[in-house]
């Protein structure tokens, strides 16, 4: 029904437990940055499931997939024959698909609005803060990538990466306007702060650590062609674009998506740095979010 539950910061402290489940989860991505070792962001997250699990947004059930990706992952860091890696590969992407679908039952996302409406010409939507969506990456930035930590690191990487984001969202934003997708709407919605959170730390992050940083990187490894790289980002992208169609079903925006996924796909190789096609996924959600029609024109 309309209006049933329209979105208010007052949620935040309503439900505080909720409230803390998702900081946990949060603290326990940051501390992959600050101070990676198992023995830290393990208990985290096992303490983030925990409370979620008192705020009635986790079932006893679900810690099942998240152990066996959990497995999978560590086991995937070990010296394994090519026939196991493959069949433990092919578990992971289908626990992570899981997850990215919320196709377990034993999850109850956190609805904070049923009929979010943050642009006059676009479809309502139902917003949530998802905790199953960021297992698909949070194992991934545990065991396999190498992350920036240092100034010299980030310096190294950071012309490259604003050039390439610069130059590429400028014509993704035109060609997006072009079709039809989105018109100028500069607008900044009670749910901004909420918004840029979420789509930081449940959204973006998960997404490419898995899609770039263990999609795309594992298929590369086994393309036996000196383009690799460019066939994985080609494949990389069209299931991102595809994976699209449970949120945006329209062909034109689905092509963006495709775009974009080239976009950060060519970051990550270019820079061998997940940082960079996070940034460039933030960035142009971000800018979509406060300056375009959201989520698409129409409704």
């Amino acid at each position: 029904m309309i209006g049933v539950h329209p979105f208010s910061l007052l949620e935040f402290v309503t439900y505080p437990l909720k409230s803390f489940t998702f900081l946990c989860l949060i603290i326990t991505m940051l501390s992959f940055w600050a101070y990676k070792r198992l023995w830290i962001w393990g208990p985290l997250l096992a303490f983030s499931c925990v409370c979620a699990h008192f705020a009635h947004i986790l079932e006893v059930g679900l810690v099942i997939p998240i152990v066996l990706l959990f497995a999978c992952h560590w086991i995937l860091c070990t010296h394994l024959p090519k026939t196991a890696q493959f069949f433990v590969i092919l578990i992971i992407v289908l626990l992570s698909f899981g997850f990215s679908f919320h196709l377990f039952p034993d999850v109850t996302n956190w609805l904070l609005a049923d009929t979010l409406q943050v642009s006059q010409d676009a479809p309502a939507f139902a917003y949530y803060w998802n905790f199953d969506n960021p297992f698909i990456g949070l194992f991934v930035l545990g065991f396999h990538l190498k992350l920036l930590s240092t100034k010299f690191e980030i310096k190294a990487i950071l012309t490259k990466t604003l050039t390439i984001t610069c130059l590429s969202l400028g014509a993704i934003l035109t060609a997006t306007i072009f079709l039809g997708v989105v018109k100028f709407d500069p607008k900044c919605p009670l749910v901004t702060p909420v918004w840029l959170i979420g789509n930081l730390f449940f959204t973006v992050i998960p997404e490419e650590a898995f899609f770039r940083g263990f999609l795309q990187q594992q298929l590369t490894l086994v393309i036996p062609n000196k383009a690799a790289p460019v066939i994985a980002n080609l494949i990389i992208s069209i299931v991102f674009a595809l994976a699209h169609i449970f949120f945006v079903s329209n062909p034109s925006y689905l092509l963006i998506a495709f775009l974009a996924s080239l976009l950060y796909g060519t970051l990550y190789h270019v820079t061998r740095s997940i940082e960079s096609a996070i940034f460039a996924h933030y960035l142009l959600n971000v800018i979509h979010f406060i300056f375009f029609s959201y989520p698409i024109l129409g409704k």
